[in-house]
């Protein structure tokens, strides 16, 4: 599932994504598991949607990652195609990191959450574009 159509801006995707997640920040999270050492607890950094976006955005840059992406054929590796890829590749990690983080709350799916996120960012821009 998509929460994203892929002919529109990713932009317009990461700002709709940072209302409706509500981990945004770092944070370290402690488990502990069955051996003889469970006593033992090893912390582990959960990165949030703002730190992740900064490796993206690093990532879409680097030509590496676009050699080695299931989609390198569709793009050529100059300014206009460097965008495009930027654009498909920020849709890509968006959408997945969605999924992976949108679970039912309060009632709703994560696709109703998505989509009262939408309306709650359109509506902002009219009245933005209003005034």
């Amino acid at each position: 599932m998509s929460f994203w159509r892929k002919e529109t801006g990713a932009d317009e995707l990461i700002a709709i994504a940072d209302i409706v997640l509500d981990k945004t920040k770092d944070y370290i999270q402690y488990n502990t598991y069955n051996y003889p050492f469970s006593h033992l607890k090893y912390g582990t950094k959960i990165l949030g949607f703002h730190s992740n976006l900064k490796m993206w955005e690093k990532e879409a840059k680097d030509k590496k990652t676009w050699r080695n992406h299931y989609r390198q054929s569709d793009f050529e590796w100059n300014e206009e195609g460097k965008a495009l890829f930027r654009e498909m590749y920020m849709i890509d990690k968006v959408n997945s990191h969605l999924q992976m983080n949108l679970r039912w709350k309060d009632g709703q799916s994560g696709k109703q959450q998505f989509n009262r996120g939408k309306d709650i960012y359109y509506y902002f821009k009219k009245e933005e574009a209003f005034l």
